[in-house]
């Protein structure tokens, strides 16, 4: 009667998978091979194939590997996930945010305000935080290498990989920059489109109905001169991909639900 712990004279299937793989491919695609072997739906096959061939359990489990880890076949178990990134763009009181999180809600994407992003870090306080305020009260543009920064970091910490990027890129040097440190292509760019006189009204209604808390840009001084760089900076961006035919181009300057309609079609 053969002696010894259970474990080794009655190696689980998987050990015995294990064991093999590990003789034909490298330790590290065999470790690959085991955590998806562990999955559910490997499983599943698996107990399929027994079924279905009558053969042992440890027999089935060896014809799911060698159909499944062939040596010649791509191992992609650790193969990063590709972001799908939409561009949102528009002046400021387009719409941008209010639609972006209908699209969150309705089709499960990650929104990344590129503004929010910015206000989060000026308000940790230090020197960076007076650099990006005194763009942000005089409706500058922030330097690239800070508002990319700020996304990308975002970007890496999320498990969903579908983004809206809202309020960037904002001119050429973000756009330029993007590229530059390897920002994903973007799927699409919603352009949200809308007269000056309505974001005017919106921008002064969102400053009132905040009281205290009123954005330190949300005011009609500020607001002259964000939508001066904004056409300034910003058109030749929604030109450069327009071109490329990336645009989708949607009036919002009517009623939210008419506006949200149109934004689904697009998407």
């Amino acid at each position: 009667t053969p002696q010894g712990p259970a474990s080794l004279r009655h190696p689980h299937p998987t050990q015995m998978l294990g064991r093999a793989l590990l003789g034909r491919a490298a330790m590290t695609r065999g470790a690959a091979a085991l955590r998806r072997l562990s999955t559910p739906p490997t499983r599943a096959r698996a107990a399929a194939a027994a079924v279905a061939g009558g053969g042992g359990a440890a027999m089935t489990l060896s014809t799911v590997a060698a159909a499944e880890f062939s040596p010649d076949a791509p191992d992609t178990s650790a193969a990063p996930q590709k972001p799908i990134v939409i561009f949102v763009l528009g002046g400021p009181g387009a719409g941008k945010g209010t639609m972006c999180q209908r699209l969150v809600e309705d089709y499960g994407f990650v929104h990344l305000s590129a503004g929010d992003l910015l206000r989060a870090e000026r308000n940790r306080g230090g020197e960076k935080a007076d650099m990006i305020n005194s763009y942000i009260k005089n409706g500058q543009i922030v330097p690239n290498e800070v508002t990319c920064g700020l996304i990308m970091a975002a970007m890496e910490q999320s498990v969903c990989k579908k983004f809206l990027i809202d309020g960037y890129p904002r001119n050429a040097d973000n756009r330029e920059g993007w590229e530059a440190m390897g920002g994903a292509e973007p799927a699409a760019v919603l352009y949200f489109d809308c007269p000056e006189d309505i974001l005017t009204a919106r921008i002064e209604e969102r400053g009132r109905l905040a009281g205290d808390k009123r954005r330190a840009d949300d005011n009609a001084e500020a607001m002259v001169k964000r939508l001066k760089v904004y056409k300034e900076e910003t058109g030749p961006v929604i030109s450069f991909y327009d071109a490329r035919g990336k645009v989708m181009r949607i009036n919002t300057g009517f009623e939210r639900d008419q506006v949200y309609a149109s934004v689904k079609r697009a998407v």
